[in-house]
């Protein structure tokens, strides 16, 4: 059997207490009185249904049945299993994204554990960058490389422009002290239009910045109306030969 058809295979095993199973990062808290129920239920009639989980090197990764995991591991009760393979991890993924309304901060929690060590570095090089920057997980997609969200929640997103990302998280730094909200999605969204133009010149618009202009720039503004009263401060007091145009904004 080849290694692709193995991994969409699946087994039923049997976990005790001496198992090493770890919990799904990007599932929702534990529910304590849903727990105590279910134990209840438990000592009048046994573990009745089976939890899933894939093997994840001498450990296992629980992906669906955590609140019954708990609950009979607190007796000490054996719990039966399904063990899946990755393509069917990623199923049950989908699954908790329905069920529990996955964020991408739940998507990134889960890829970081990933037994692929690539998808693991991508996703935690995310979650790095997010507890530098203070940007949501929005932001540093578009930021690291604008893919398909689908892609992202599939455990596929790959950073691609990681030169540009370090410049940019030290120009946001530059201009939080004139622009306050420069950690909000719509204004990160505009103003990467702006900072990847190679026309663009920091030194330019941190000089616009710190004089006295008329221009205001509004936290409910769109990206694109964003991007477009950068782009007017950046042409401040400019003479005409000396405009830049960074994007036709709408």
């Amino acid at each position: 059997m080849s290694e692709k058809e193995s991994s969409k295979t699946w087994n039923l095993k049997v976990l005790d207490n001496k198992t090493r199973v770890r919990s799904l990062l990007g599932n929702r808290d534990i529910n304590k009185s849903h727990v105590n129920s279910l134990k209840e239920s438990m000592k009048e009639h046994g573990v009745l249904s089976a939890v899933t989980v894939m093997k994840t090197g001498k450990s296992y990764t629980l992906l669906d049945g955590h609140h019954r995991w708990q609950a009979a591991k607190s007796l000490g009760y054996s719990v039966p299993a399904i063990v899946v393979g990755k393509d069917s991890s990623v199923a049950v993924v989908a699954m908790n994204n329905v069920q529990k309304n996955w964020t991408l901060r739940d998507y990134t929690k889960y890829y970081s554990t990933s037994g692929d060590r690539e998808t693991r570095e991508a996703y935690q090089e995310l979650i790095s960058y997010h507890n530098e920057t203070g940007l949501n997980y929005s932001c540093l997609t578009w930021v690291l490389g604008r893919q398909p969200v689908k892609k992202f929640k599939e455990g596929n997103f790959r950073p691609t422009k990681l030169v540009f990302a370090k410049a940019f998280f030290a120009y946001l730094k530059d201009i939080e002290e004139y622009v306050p909200f420069t950690t909000h999605s719509k204004f990160v969204m505009g103003f990467v239009d702006i900072a990847s133009n190679p026309k663009y010149n920091h030194k330019r618009m941190m000089s616009k910045l710190k004089q006295k202009h008329n221009i205001v720039i509004e936290a409910k503004s769109t990206p694109n109306t964003f991007g477009k009263l950068m782009n007017e401060l950046y042409n401040y007091k400019v003479h005409k030969d000396n405009l830049v145009m960074f994007k036709n904004w709408r």
